[in-house]
């Protein structure tokens, strides 16, 4: 390193870099060879002759150790981007910023230039810099520049490279990641860290253009944790317990229909902000960005929300005939109007329209101060209120029109409604009574799912019962009852979405909150009270739960909407908590979905078992120990001729043609495969799952089926963010090979977003439907048979003897 002088500051001589990297291999093939004992040796009178060295005049010595030896960017740290080269005798640590000029001879021990800096003069301060001086010279643990370097354990400025214990990023802190931690942009490495992208590589780093920024680190934890929370998935899918199976598979289901609405929704959006609004020339309208108010883009939202909500409706009722694809188009659309109902009054909400509008008026009225005061408060209040009125009315117009169509429509012979349970359609004068309200009736076989012959024909003599007697017993049709909960599904997603950013704002205080968050780290103090009051939230619908177990669903949805509400406060919770870990965002929300997709796993599982407890389920499982396959079977026709005779389909069994066919004991003593028809009722009571604790405990895993497809929706973002990033062409850093499509992508951000959402959702969309759908639709009872199924197949996979059951 030379010697230090007060007149010449810190002098490097010209062959060090090759002698460091010299002395780090000598280490290295004296440690593979002899072990760790040698090197300690050698490393202990490098320090002693190191320490000699550099004594003199009366200066303090510099100690460097074991990482000063086999380092050689990390006082050796190269020019900048575009940088000049620093002349003979410059400084440890100084280099040319970005187009800044190079440091003058005797420049100081961590001067550099900056970003277009000029050159720092002689005995310059730790901090090389715009415009500014430090009190001290060549200061060990000197502070920061706005773009200088920083000292020997400090990481750099905008683009120069840290000291001996890590590198400094773009933009970053004073903060550095260590000895093995890698720079910036533009920063020198660590021992074994790749630097940035035109810095020196360390002893086993790579130089320019092989630093492990943070994105690619974000980008390696996906790749290799991925695998393994896809693993635990299948395994909770494939799990022996019908209940946990049944839990496991909705839950992905949901996440993966959240994952695609919510990528559909942003190519959307993009397309209409980015390219149609602010795109240039013949490509948009001109708009400045800043010139697209925040109100501007809730009343888009609203209109793309009441265009969702009608092909919501119109997908429904398309698939009426097929279960199984019914429930995808329910859910996804059930999705894509939340996250259009979340742009729509998310951005309402972080306007001033109410403050300098309504609230002011108001208050100005009443004379009231507190009104004024709690101005955005009453706001958050107001909006909430407004969302939850919006959607109830668009939902009953919704219904209105909907039975108004579909009742001229079967009246005029267009259309055959179908009934309950994906039934046959049914004759005009029959299905009158499908479109009604009435209470949910919901049998989900999964061998419906395809159409069926039309219906017979009534039996001479007998006309259709009125709907004046049938008016008490209508049902819902099994497409409009889907229909409904998706309708209420996406209230409460968008109604949990206000309530969050109302605890938010009464956390930090902020008068704005983006629809996609605040960025900036939080206190101790916020990120706790966010996960308290996501807990609270988690206890309160527990209460509701536990105290509330109607089977009957609710207009105002009060499980549903604590259920999002509690998932979009875990999310923020579990982003606020990593965030005060990892200071780069991408990487925050990625550790964030690997532990939350856990912790939502584990409360699933946790929360069945204590359901197992109550006498509603421990009713059922004894059951469940006594049935076999056959009885199973035998039950599933029993059901679907039940229902059918219910829907008016075949006539009772007091009739001339009978149900099934009679034995000597009468309707009793009716058999199917050999089992009588008493004893099948009686087995279908007790494996029902349509109880209020099973519809309570759906409502609470609901909540963590949510969470998993938003915390890796918030994760893959900064995936996206990268592919399509909006910047210059020259800023492309790929091979050859991908140099062109990098330019494409960096150019059109907005097509190469719409490009990735068709591509990724026309590759999950199909396998979703085909084999995540039909398990995630399935009844109690039919994973209890494909349990019983396997165990007699493969019996020694489930721990069983071949003549065992369950």
């Amino acid at each position: 390193e030379g010697s230090r002088s007060p007149s010449q500051g810190h002098r490097h001589h010209a062959g060090a870099p090759a002698a460091v990297g010299g002395a780090g291999a000598m280490l290295f093939s004296v440690q593979s060879m002899a072990g760790w004992r040698p090197v300690l040796a050698v490393a202990i009178l490098a320090l002693a002759l190191n320490a000699r060295a550099h004594t003199g005049d009366g200066s303090s010595p510099t100690v460097v150790g074991l990482q000063g030896l086999i380092s050689e960017s990390e006082e050796h740290g190269g020019g900048g981007h575009h940088g000049a080269p620093s002349p003979p005798h410059d400084s440890a640590e100084g280099g040319g910023g970005h187009h800044g000029a190079p440091s003058p001879p005797h420049d100081s021990a961590e001067g550099g230039g900056g970003h277009h800096a000029a050159p720092s003069p002689p005995h310059d301060s730790a901090e090389g810099g715009h415009d500014a001086e430090a009190p001290d010279s060549g200061s060990e643990h000197g502070a920061q520049g706005e773009h200088g370097s920083s000292g020997e354990h400090g990481g750099g400025g905008e683009h120069e490279g840290g000291g001996e214990h890590g590198g400094g990023g773009e933009h970053q802190g004073a903060s550095s990641e260590g000895e093995h931690g890698s720079s910036g942009e533009h920063g020198g490495g660590g021992e074994h860290g790749g630097v940035g992208k035109h810095g020196g590589g360390g002893e086993h780093g790579g130089g320019g253009g092989h630093g492990v920024s943070s994105e690619e680190r974000s980008i390696a934890y996906i790749m290799m944790f991925s695998l393994a929370a896809g693993m635990v998935l299948i395994f909770f899918v494939s799990y022996s317990d019908p209940d946990v199976r049944c839990a496991s598979s909705k839950m992905a289901c949901t996440a993966v229909s959240v994952y695609c609405a919510v990528l559909v929704n942003q190519a959307i959006f993009s397309f209409i902000f980015d390219q149609l609004l602010v795109g240039k020339g013949s490509r948009g309208l001109n708009l400045q960005e800043k010139d697209i108010k925040p109100w501007m883009r809730g009343i888009i939202g609203a209109i793309i929300f009441l265009q969702m909500l009608c092909g919501l409706n119109f997908a429904c009722w398309h698939m009426r005939h097929h279960p199984n694809r019914l429930l995808a188009a329910s859910q996804l659309g059930a999705h894509l109007v939340a996250w259009a109902g979340i742009n729509a009054f998310g951005n309402l909400l972080d306007s001033d329209i109410f403050q300098t509008g309504l609230i002011h008026s108001l208050a100005a009225y009443v004379e009231s101060s507190r009104l004024e005061k709690h101005n955005i408060l009453i706001k958050y209040v107001i909006v909430i209120l407004l969302g939850f009125i919006t959607f109830l009315c668009a939902f009953n117009l919704a219904a209105f029109v909907r039975t108004k169509i579909l009742k001229k429509a079967a009246e005029k012979g267009y259309i055959r409604l179908t009934t309950v349970g994906g039934a046959p359609p049914v004759a005009p004068a029959v299905a009158k009574r499908g479109a009604g309200a009435g209470a949910a009736g919901d049998s989900r076989d999964p061998d419906a799912d395809s159409k069926t012959a039309p219906a017979p024909a009534a039996k001479k003599g007998k006309e259709p019962p009125s709907r004046k007697n049938t008016k008490k017993e209508e049902k819902l049709e099994h497409w409009v009852e889907e229909l409904g909960e998706a309708e209420r599904e996406a209230m409460a997603l968008v109604l949990g979405f206000l309530s969050q950013q109302l605890v938010v704002y009464l956390i930090t205080h902020k008068d704005h909150i983006p629809i996609h968050g605040l960025h900036g780290q939080r206190d101790y103090n916020q990120v706790c009270m966010m996960i308290a009051s996501a807990w609270a939230f988690f206890f309160a619908l527990c209460m509701v739960a536990l105290f509330w177990k109607e089977a009957k669903h609710s207009r105002y949805n009060v499980r549903g909407y604590l259920a999002m509400t509690m998932a979009w406060l875990f999310e923020r919770s579990g982003e606020w908590f990593m965030h005060s870990f990892f200071v780069n965002l991408a990487f925050a929300r990625i550790w964030s979905a690997f532990v939350l997709t856990g912790f939502a796993i584990f409360c699933t599982v946790f929360i069945d078992c204590l359901a197992d407890r109550t006498e509603d389920r421990q009713k059922r499982t004894d059951k469940a120990k006594e049935v076999e396959l056959e009885d199973l079977i035998a039950l599933d026709k029993y059901i679907k001729k039940k229902e059918a005779q219910e829907d008016g389909l075949l006539p009772d069994s007091s009739s001339e043609a009978p149900l099934l066919e009679e034995g000597s004991e009468g309707a009793a003593a009716e058999c199917i495969n050999g089992i009588r028809c008493d004893r099948l009722e009686e087995l279908h009571e007790a494996l029902r799952d349509e109880t209020g604790t099973d519809i309570s405990v759906q409502s609470i895993c609901s909540g963590f089926s949510v969470l998993t497809g938003i915390v890796w929706d918030m994760a893959f973002e900064a995936a996206e963010e990268i592919i399509v990033a909006k910047g210059k062409p020259g800023q492309a850093t790929d091979s050859q090979a991908f140099a062109r499509l990098t330019k494409c992508l960096l150019e059109h951000p907005v097509i190469a977003k719409c490009a990735l959402a068709v591509l990724l959702c026309s590759v999950v969309l199909p396998g979703w439907i085909l084999y995540i759908v039909p398990p995630a639709r399935k009844a109690w009872r039919h994973h209890l048979e494909d349990i019983l199924l396997a165990t007699r197949q493969a019996p020694w996979q489930h721990g069983h003897h071949p003549d065992e059951h369950h």
